[in-house]
């Protein structure tokens, strides 16, 4: 059993017929991230707990242990019990399979990674290759910015600059050294690598002073040419 998210998708994309043996289509799936995920586990686990709470105890113990909270309508249905005319709420256990199922394929998703969707659909259409398009933008903008300061002296403020562009975090914190951007560049196949090195010139090439003197610089080098 497949979540919701995935099993729309493949029934989708099962309805396409194969006309011949070059048939093919162009995929476009809209991305759901790892946060996404995270809200809908949160969300399917409340409502397991609740689920489990009801099959032990009254519904009157399960309205004051859930107030203003509980939602009959996903996890439980109305049986109409014949004695005394009244009916009482049971558990919908295809409901909780359900739940418990999606949980587990949450869990598979998000094993994978970073774009855990992506490779988990991946896996699934035995693709051989995928792009995230927002992802692609934004790095073909980047190497067009790094391809125009290739062989430029990047001091603080600089770097600064880079680094914001890049913008690479962990924990919620800028990552701002070289070895981090240039750990990017290599995972993300973006053909750049930085340099350092340190400015000892005591004048510029106009015979100014070069107020730079003794301070450490990045140079930006395109690794293919």
């Amino acid at each position: 059993m497949k979540l919701k998210i995935t099993g729309t998708l493949i029934q989708c994309i099962g309805r396409k017929r194969i006309q011949n043996e070059n048939d093919n289509i162009n995929l476009y799936i809209k991305i759901i991230s790892n946060n996404f995920l995270g809200g809908k586990e949160t969300q399917i686990k409340k409502r397991l707990l609740m689920a489990n709470f009801l099959k032990k105890h009254t519904i009157k113990e399960f309205i004051l242990e859930f107030p203003r909270q509980y939602d009959f309508s996903n996890i439980v249905y109305d049986v109409v019990v014949k004695e005394n005319d009244k009916s009482t709420k049971k558990i919908n256990g295809l409901m909780v399979f359900k739940c418990e199922e999606d949980l587990k394929e949450i869990e598979l998703i998000k094993d994978f990674g970073k774009y855990g969707y992506c490779e988990y659909l991946k896996n699934i259409f035995c693709i051989n290759f995928y792009r995230v398009i927002e992802e692609q933008n934004k790095i073909d903008q980047l190497e067009k910015y790094l391809e125009s300061i290739v062989g430029k002296k990047l001091f603080k403020e600089e770097q600064k600059e880079l680094a914001k562009l890049v913008n690479i975090k962990r924990d919620g914190k800028l990552l701002k050294s070289y070895g981090s951007l240039n750990a990017y560049f290599l995972e993300d196949n973006i053909n750049f690598i930085i340099k350092t090195n340190t400015d000892w010139n005591r004048k510029l090439d106009d015979g100014t002073k070069n107020k730079q003197y003794g301070k450490t610089y990045w140079i930006v080098c395109n690794i293919d040419k």
